[in-house]
């Protein structure tokens, strides 16, 4: 088998990440608050990994047409896009030969609008919207290493410049506690009936995760690896951009109602119903991204064939504690 090795490159850097903000307040009244803010990140020198032992002078060009019949594809059927294609490594004893730099730059802008309360006895909310672009050369987020990164190790850096894998353009927060006032006198029957209730919400509403449409199988019977050229990189298409697609909108409302019980001054009993993902949203955790399949007939042509299952839902409600489908929970707390 033939083996992969791994250097670290001669300029290697620790990663950093400047962060900056500017933010303005101004009270509006009975303890209300609020603000604007930018948020800004600049990511420098993080970790990337180049195959050093792709042979430019050996590249290929291979006609690769799209194949739709459903009239559904991204890309016009019959569309027919010229890949330079590598067919030979360097150093035949090995397959990759990685050089691990730190090349990758990254960004981050988010806007911020804000109103608050935290003072008054009856209510206090938090609800903020945040507009942001996060965007990078391709970083890659694994605690590992991987043979190679980039579609092209050779090409300019910009080609691989786009939308972060982690940006969400749109985020809306709301947390509001409401108490209901005390109508009953201290200590009576009537008031361990109707004193002690409140309502809590907490809503969630932001953009689904980016994601590329992605491509399985050679462009070329000569190609040394699998992907759009070769190279091993098979997470998008060149045309298609990278990240260019989202996830459906996420929405998450919780709920707890809450009865307080006063046994004596310093011991209270709560009894609780939590409810979690009360109006019981799908939310999307997993989709088939693959787009296209290749079919290689020689080293100068193939077909790639949309995949009509492309988009389609593999999995939703299904994220741990972060997405799950409607779910009720009774508690009960004691306090002193």
């Amino acid at each position: 088998m033939t083996p992969s090795v791994y250097y670290l490159d001669s300029h290697l850097q620790n990663p950093m990440v400047h962060e900056f903000d500017l933010l303005v307040q101004q009270d509006i009244g009975m303890g209300t608050v609020a603000s604007l803010s930018y948020l800004g990140a600049l990511g420098r020198e993080f970790t990337n990994f180049i195959d050093t032992n792709l042979d430019p002078a050996t590249v290929q060009t291979t006609n690769i047409t799209f194949f739709d019949p459903t009239g559904s594809s991204p890309i016009l059927n019959g569309t027919v896009i010229p890949v330079k294609t590598y067919t030979h490594y360097i150093n035949s004893q090995y397959q990759g030969i990685t050089d691990v730099t730190s090349n990758i730059n990254t960004s981050y802008n988010g806007f911020v609008a804000e109103v608050q309360n935290h003072s008054l006895h009856n209510i206090q909310f938090d609800i903020h919207y945040t507009w942001s672009h996060s965007l990078d050369y391709n970083q890659n987020a694994t605690a590992t290493t991987t043979v190679n990164n980039w579609l092209d190790p050779y090409a300019a850096a910009r080609s691989n410049y786009g939308n972060s894998i982690y940006n969400v353009p749109d985020r809306l927060v709301l947390y509001a506690l409401y108490n209901f006032p005390n109508v009953a006198r201290k200590g009576s029957p009537l008031s361990f009936a109707i004193n002690g209730w409140s309502l809590n919400n907490s809503l969630q509403i932001h953009s689904g995760l980016p994601y590329s449409a992605a491509i399985s199988g050679t462009t070329s019977s000569s190609s040394i690896s699998t992907g759009w050229n070769g190279t091993g990189v098979t997470s998008y298409i060149p045309i298609l951009g990278r990240n260019t697609y989202k996830y459906p909108r996420h929405e998450i409302d919780d709920i707890r109602i809450q009865k307080e019980f006063i046994i004596q001054d310093s011991t209270k009993l709560q009894l609780m119903i939590n409810a979690f993902n009360i109006a019981n949203k799908q939310n999307i955790d997993n989709i088939n991204t693959t787009a296209y399949t290749l079919t290689t007939f020689g080293p100068a042509s193939g077909i790639a064939t949309y995949q009509t299952s492309f988009q389609s839902v593999s999995s939703s409600n299904n994220s741990g504690f972060l997405y799950t489908p409607r779910e009720v929970e009774i508690a009960a707390r004691i306090t002193f």
